[in-house]
């Protein structure tokens, strides 16, 4: 005798399966549910012959673990299902009965049914896979389509896909104008994106179907107070940001008016690329500026590629001298950097070049020029905002062997 049918007179077991839900079977279905019920006893009766054989085969010997174990293994008392795992056979069979249904109006309805449990049970991608779909199904009740893209959007949503969860709140009002629900949950999205004119945009929409919808009041009067401060700010931006044009304009008259060499064409500059020239490349925060009374200021850094070392000059002026410095650093009575263990770095021991990159040799330069003398070399091209030196010792080994690597001048 089949379980199921001992089973008859009792009252109906409700399931927690989320795949599960009654469905209601047509005339012309029953043939088809007593084939199913019937392959049903018969995988149960070979699912029992295929449990292990005990010596004692009778309950009564099992003890309250192994009891609830047997149970927990079978179909019909599985508790909770693991979605990344196959339903067992029985329940798949029972699903498969569930949507082989010819109305696409109840095969979307049951979908969304499933999606539903799914988002109260916090499974927001399976929610999002049942109610999808459902939408697949195209189903010709409009009403069900604007559900379904709302209930898909309040799932994407605690993802925080806000962007695809507004989209599907419009297509909800595509279906259902005045769905109030997908109105809500438009607003709301808007919200999180900070489009706060699409807010208001939701929230009269809304009110002229709830005049006095307090939700929608509320969010309408902070999203008006939100725009108003976006508008300022923005406004405070742009006022900034043309300060700094004006500023960036100056100074690239400045350079260009002392006959400094840039690495692109006049005719190919731009507010954009002047912009993206002059940020500061070192974490200082140094650029090349001018001050009040027009004097060039530029951040300068002494390269030692012997050591692997760099030191950062923030404010080296264009009146500077080289040897100015390099007496502050490196002059008589100043002690040595501590990875220069050997005092070989001395004012008198120091040899000073730059990098021409378009002929792709070095040019040593005179420690009594100033930066100035430098940068209106012809040989000399301005390549970003910070200025690279690089410092050898006159006579060293490694000096001859860098050289060598480069053609000097």
């Amino acid at each position: 005798m089949s379980v199921y049918r001992r089973l008859s007179n009792k009252k109906p077991i409700k399931t927690k399966y989320s795949s599960m839900a009654r469905v209601p079977i047509k005339a012309d279905k029953v043939d088809e549910a007593m084939k199913l019920a019937q392959k049903m006893d018969d995988d149960l009766e070979e699912w029992v012959a295929s449990r292990p054989k005990r010596d004692n085969s009778s309950i009564t010997d099992m003890t309250a673990e192994e009891l609830a174990e047997e149970l927990n293994n079978h179909p019909a008392f599985i508790k909770e299902i693991d979605p990344t795992k196959p339903l067992p056979p029985l329940l798949e069979g029972l699903q498969a009965l569930k949507y082989d249904c010819e109305s696409p109006v109840e095969k979307a309805e049951n979908y969304k049914e499933d999606g539903n449990v799914n988002f109260k049970r916090k499974q927001y991608k399976i929610a999002i896979d049942n109610y999808t779909e459902a939408i697949k199904i195209k189903c010709p009740d409009k009403l069900i389509n604007a559900q379904l893209y709302t209930n898909r959007a309040a799932a994407q949503m605690r993802h925080k896909n806000y962007g695809s969860a507004l989209k599907d709140c419009v297509f909800a009002t595509k279906f259902v104008p005045n769905h109030m629900k997908a109105i809500l949950k438009g607003s709301e999205c808007s919200v999180k994106l900070a489009k706060y004119q699409q807010v208001m945009n939701w929230c009269d929409i809304g009110l002229e179907v709830e005049p006095t919808n307090e939700t929608l009041l509320a969010t309408r009067q902070e999203a008006q107070n939100a725009l108003k401060s976006q508008e300022r700010d923005r406004r405070k931006e742009e006022m900034r940001q043309r300060k700094e044009d004006e500023k960036i304009d100056k100074l690239y008259k400045a350079i260009r008016s002392r006959g400094i060499e840039m690495d692109r064409p006049e005719s190919e500059i731009t507010p954009t690329w002047l912009r993206q020239f002059f940020e500061p490349l070192h974490p200082s925060g140094s650029v090349i500026h001018l001050d009040d009374a027009g004097v060039l200021h530029c951040p300068v850094m002494f390269v030692y590629p012997e050591i692997g070392q760099t030191d950062m000059i923030e404010d080296f002026t264009e009146s500077d001298r080289f040897i100015e410095h390099i007496e502050t650093m490196f002059g008589e009575g100043v002690a040595p950097a501590p990875w220069d263990r050997n005092r070989k770095y001395t004012s008198d021991a120091i040899q000073i070049y730059y990098e021409d990159k378009n002929e792709e040799r070095l040019v040593n330069i005179p420690s009594t020029n100033t930066l100035l003398q430098i940068l209106t070399d012809k040989r000399f091209t301005l390549h970003c905002s910070t200025i690279a030196f690089i410092l050898l010792i006159r006579g060293d080994s490694f000096t001859q062997t860098f050289l060598d690597r480069y053609k000097t001048s």
